[in-house]
């Protein structure tokens, strides 16, 4: 049947410090992340590094990665308790939104739009 986009909402998870060896765009990698951290099977979705990897420094052997599940609990799960990536135990974190700043003045939290912005243009 069809997924509805509700099914298809992920729950993202930042995990520091993963070693830049780890495959991931290989679902066996993601399989034995859940498997090593006690997770249901299949509901690690997505898996990226936080910065592209072309960004990387040469020799860098720790990245910062965004793990995709389609649990809450799961995610909660590792949160909570972290996750073994090649038999590193990390902590990790929920992926916030960056903040929104408004393009005329760069205030945050953004409250306004700039055709509405009270304060007086800003560069950068």
């Amino acid at each position: 049947g069809d997924e509805t986009a509700a099914s298809l909402q992920l729950n993202n998870v930042v995990v520091p410090f993963a070693p830049t060896t780890i495959d991931i765009g290989d679902i066996k990698t993601w399989q034995g992340i859940e498997s090593s951290s006690g997770l249901t099977a299949g509901t690690i979705r997505n898996v990226r590094f936080l910065k592209p990897a072309e960004h990387h420094h040469e020799g860098q052997r720790e990245a910062h990665i965004v793990m995709g599940l389609d649990s809450r609990e799961q995610a909660n799960k590792i949160i909570q308790a972290g996750v073994i990536i090649e038999g590193k135990e990390l902590q990790a974190w929920k992926e916030l939104p960056d903040a929104t700043r408004c393009v005329k003045c760069s205030v945050l939290p953004h409250d306004h739009d700039a055709k509405d912005c009270p304060n007086t243009t800003k560069c950068g």
